[in-house]
């Protein structure tokens, strides 16, 4: 991976009633092992996990205006 810095935000909000496999606790988990295998090729940034549904900047934008805030810093 190029070395840049990353903020991966990870969505881990199981769907009530799932339409997909990711959004089932089985497709969670595996999203977010995948994510951490992703991350794990980069050398600065950071990875967090957010109990959001996939939409993480429409239902939390306070949280991707930080962590744009802390990468460009």
């Amino acid at each position: 991976m190029p070395d840049l810095p990353v903020a991966l935000l990870t969505a881990t909000q199981v769907a009530a009633e799932p339409f997909v496999f990711v959004e089932t606790a089985a497709g969670k988990g595996l999203w977010k092992a995948q994510h951490a295998a992703l991350f794990s090729g980069f050398n600065r940034g950071f990875h967090r996990n957010f109990s959001s549904g996939h939409n993480i900047h429409r239902d939390n934008p306070a949280v991707v205006a930080e962590a744009i805030k802390e990468i460009a810093d």
